[in-house]
């Protein structure tokens, strides 16, 4: 059997590779993209199955299948998804969709021929009185006579806003081919809980799927741990089989990530300690659990650590050894926080040795982690506290005293320089200036017309508008602080500002503004007047904006700026390339010194004008990489349905994937800062020459 596995995702491709390798009775291929699939498929000469991402740019899976059916006209098609497909059911046409992660058991088992609940196109065609609440009254409370029944039979998705027991359901969250997983209200006690259901055609056509699904909620339930996500209820009858779990509040590690987010060190080590704590319990009570993903890891508001509940039965054990599993933790978190020994020496330290290989006295199992961490609140490991762990008690009191040995060097060295010259340095430093601020106000036109946003299926056509060339620098913002001066800030604040935000200054910024100035570091890295301003929230970029007479630009104005008319994938054109812009592709995170920039030249944020080849079709630059751009677009956030959010766009020097334009960023709040997010403005008028 001739396979062809076609994903973006390299780790999803990986496990679905793995689990083929298994198998005796198949040859894989592996493609990033559906252009090179399509290639590798015609050299195959032979291809019996298709597994493929359904969403990706510039082409999609759904057009591969197509192009090669033409060629391969029995061919078998497997789409994997991580979001909804839902709106793109009548694209499946009755082929097969599995979501992320996959089931590699299901997957082997639709191999070889047996039913695992498919999506046929029958049954995703629901009959519009269903949806609208008619005879099916699946939109209706759920209540009427055979409701439950009515709803069960239809498919994925629909159970959305009806009612099952005491609970009301909201959005469809997450799936697998046998269960999905939805928001919703427990109405007796009011509560938000999360709910998972057993998919009705998975208990169908899969013997012992009841038991294997009681079996894991089982295994879950018996976890009792205060970071882990406990089970509340388990249901079953005839009519559903469901349990309901705790809906954790925060954001993920790779929402984290994606956004940007920097924690400090105390935060960061806490986080570490959480989890390294779930885990210890995880395994001195024997219990199996799944293989740890970044979106199982949680902050939540109050900066805890929490971990969804990923017991299982044995059915997905992660085999890895505790030193593996703590490696592979330390790659999700890692970009979460600056390893500036200055600034974050625990930090470091922690993320130095869970990943250096030598390190078994510290890294070997969680228990050894947790202990790692003690002190981390005070932001440094104590000699008590390092008790039963020798090689990091004396690898942080090496690095300390590394630390006052040259504090001494350079007293010594000062004690020594006679005092005119002494004086004469300290003048230098105080008059040293940074390259001159260049006026960046060139807004670029982009004329009136249709683009294909985000998967091109329905073109967005838009007004002319004008957006500015580049980022807003720190000169320019610096221009607007004076001008606000002893002015009420008020004028140009958003009338739904937090009434406790009574300014505009980025955090830092008397740091920063300084640094730039002089042309020093600021955060350990070069900066001047001409880099992007950073730190600012979206209240402070309306400000500017409105300030300047402007607006910030739509997701829309965005990416069409950036993609052009023929929705190009990056701004330059179809082709990755890291030496076109400033991304996170050269930055190596497991140095302290904050090396890395061989590919881009820069390892932080470069001045705006600086990457020539990340400039888009109508001339604006800046849009592939750089720092991430606040916009006036705002949308559900991921993990919490009932909030708004704006909408970042663009790269940055964090970024290492995830670079094309069509990329959305949902923020954590309105009130996010960071040191890779900035913004630019624009207007719908032709400004003022």
């Amino acid at each position: 059997m001739k396979i062809l596995v076609v994903d973006e995702d390299e780790e999803s491709r990986e496990r679905i590779r793995t689990a083929l390798g298994l198998r005796g009775d198949v040859s894989v291929e592996e493609a990033g993209s559906a252009v090179e699939g399509y290639e590798r498929a015609q050299a195959m000469g032979e291809l019996d199955v298709l597994i493929t991402a359904a969403l990706m740019a510039p082409q999609d899976g759904f057009h591969l299948r197509t192009g090669l059916k033409a060629a391969y006209p029995d061919l078998r098609v497997a789409f994997v998804s991580r979001t909804d497909l839902k709106r793109h059911m009548g694209k499946v046409e009755g082929d097969m969709i599995f979501y992320k992660p996959v089931d590699v058991e299901a997957l082997g088992a639709w191999l070889d021929g047996e039913t695992v609940g498919e999506i046929e196109e029958a049954t995703a065609s629901t009959d519009e009185s269903t949806m609208e609440g008619g005879d099916g009254v699946a939109a209706g409370t759920g209540e009427e006579e055979g409701a439950e029944d009515a709803v069960l039979e239809v498919a994925l998705g629909v159970l959305e806003n009806t009612r099952i027991g005491d609970y009301e359901l909201g959005e469809v969250v997450s799936f697998s081919n046998r269960a999905e997983t939805y928001h919703a209200m427990q109405l007796s006690v009011k509560r938000k809980v999360a709910l998972t259901i057993l998919r009705p055609e998975f208990m169908e056509h899969r013997p012992g799927a009841v038991e294997e699904f009681l079996e894991e909620v089982r295994a879950k339930a018996g976890v009792v741990h205060a970071h882990i996500a406990p089970v509340f209820e388990v249901h079953e009858d005839e009519k559903a089989i469901y349990y309901t779990h705790e809906l954790i509040a925060g954001s993920s590690v790779d929402q984290l990530v994606s956004g940007g987010a920097r924690l400090n060190e105390a935060v960061f080590v806490g986080l570490i300690r959480d989890i390294a704590d779930s885990f210890e319990y995880l395994r001195e009570k024997k219990v199996s659990y799944a293989e740890l993903e970044a979106r199982h890891i949680f902050l939540t508001p109050d900066q805890q650590g929490r971990l969804a509940n990923i017991a299982d039965a044995g059915r997905q054990t992660d085999e890895r050894s505790e030193t593996e599993q703590i490696r592979a933790f330390g790659e999700m978190i890692k970009p979460l926080v600056d390893l500036d020994g200055s600034k974050g020496e625990l930090a470091g330290e922690l993320i130095y040795m869970m990943g250096h290989e030598k390190d078994r006295d510290v890294n070997g199992s969680w228990a050894q982690m947790r202990q790692a961490t003690a002190g981390g609140a005070k932001g440094g490991v104590e000699e008590g506290e390092a008790s039963g762990m020798p090689d990091m008690a004396t690898k942080v009191a090496r690095a300390r005293r590394r630390k006052e040995l040259t504090k001494k060097a350079l007293l010594g060295l000062l004690v020594g320089v006679p005092v005119l010259a002494l004086l004469l340095l300290i003048v230098m430093v105080n008059r040293a200036e940074g390259p001159e601020a260049k006026a960046f106000d060139t807004m670029i036109r982009v004329p009136v017309g249709a683009f294909p946003y985000q998967d091109g299926a329905e073109p967005v056509e838009l007004e002319a508008f004008w957006i500015d060339e580049h980022e807003v620098s720190i000169a320019q913002y610096a221009e607007f602080l004076r001008a606000l001066g002893d002015e009420d800030t008020g004028v140009y604040d958003h009338e739904d500002q937090p009434e406790e935000k009574t300014d505009h200054y980025p955090l830092k910024w008397d740091e920063m503004y300084r640094a730039a100035k002089r042309g020093t570091k600021f955060e350990g890295q070069p900066i001047d007047l001409n880099c992007p301003v950073t730190l600012v929230d979206w209240w402070d970029a309306y400000a500017y904006a409105r300030w300047k007479g402007r607006r910030l630009p739509t997701e829309e104005e965005w990416e069409k700026a950036a993609r052009g008319r023929d929705g190009l994938i990056y701004p330059w054109g179809e082709e990755f390339d890291a030496a076109m812009l400033n991304s996170g592709q050269d930055y190596d995170p497991k140095s302290l010194d904050g090396s890395g920039g061989d590919l881009d030249g820069y390892v932080f944020w470069a001045p705006v004008d600086a990457m020539e080849g990340d400039v888009g079709p109508y001339g604006v630059i800046g849009q592939g990489g750089n720092v991430s751009e606040w916009t006036d677009s705002w949308d559900f956030h991921p993990s919490h349905p009932d909030r708004m959010v704006p909408v970042k766009r663009g790269g940055s020097f964090l970024s290492r994937d995830n670079l094309e334009a069509i990329v959305r960023r949902p923020a954590d709040s309105a009130e996010e800062r960071g040191v890779s997010l900035g913004f630019r403005t624009a207007s719908s008028e032709r400004p003022e020459e």
